[in-house]
């Protein structure tokens, strides 16, 4: 019977019809798609493949940030599987890494970082009268600026006779000064500033200029008393100029 169905040409005929419309039907169906009409959800998961996809078709717009990754070898190299280092072009020249704004390095470091740094006391020459350190124990004088740019001073110091001028023997001078070169600026107060001060346990004064110079006024605190000691712990300002050596 089955060798009949293969010989009768009626059978044929519709066997072909048959497969005729299933063809121009599928066709018809792929045809008929409307513009974009492909969603992600009409495509098996893993089934867009490299040849799927036209050159150029795929750029930064279509990543996400920071998916490209690479990772640091021991040597340092850079190593990327999503990255053809090779077309990769030179680095342009890159500037002085010792320098920034024509200053270097060091003049940036963290606000807060530094220690205590010695005040540059007026001791040159002793055949005259000039500053030392108190000494017994105290602090040597020195100033110290916080990560808010205030600048601290601590310690203890005293006028002490030269061999050849004794300090209250200074004529027609008014102002004694401490320190030899200054505070650094940066350090320094943005503008002159007072500050009361104990002399062996007497009221006196001293100033602090904005180019960083530290001067007593003859007088107040007498200068008696500022032999035997005068204090300067306690005293602060707000560092200046602004963005001046680290000054915030």
């Amino acid at each position: 019977m089955l060798t009949r169905f293969r010989n009768d040409p009626l059978v044929g005929n519709v066997l072909a019809a048959i497969a005729l419309f299933i063809a121009l039907g599928a066709g018809a169906y792929a045809a008929g798609l409307k513009p974009s009409s492909v969603k992600s959800k009409h495509i098996k998961d893993g089934q867009v493949k490299t040849p799927d996809i036209g050159l150029a078709t795929v750029n930064s717009s279509h990543l996400t940030p920071n998916s490209l990754q690479s990772e640091l070898v021991p040597q340092d190299e850079f190593v990327s599987d999503d990255i053809d280092e090779g077309s990769l072009g030179p680095v342009p020249e890159a500037l002085d890494a010792e320098e920034l704004d024509g200053k270097d390095s060091t003049a940036f470091q963290e606000v807060g970082s530094e220690g205590w740094s010695n005040l540059p006391l007026n001791n040159v020459g002793n055949d005259v009268c000039h500053w030392t350190s108190f000494g017994g124990g105290f602090p040597t004088p020195s100033y110290f600026r916080d990560r808010d740019g205030v600048v601290h001073l601590r310690g203890i110091l005293k006028a002490t006779d030269g061999s050849n001028t004794a300090c209250g023997g200074i004529v027609n001078f008014d102002e004694f000064p401490v320190l030899v070169g200054g505070i650094p600026q940066g350090y320094a107060p943005e503008q002159r500033a007072r500050f009361t001060i104990s002399a062996n346990n007497a009221p006196g004064q001293i100033d602090v200029l904005a180019n960083g110079s530290m001067l007593m006024t003859i007088g107040y605190p007498m200068f008696n008393n500022a032999e035997v000691y005068l204090t300067i712990d306690g005293i602060s300002w707000r560092c200046g100029p602004s963005g001046s050596n680290g000054c915030p």
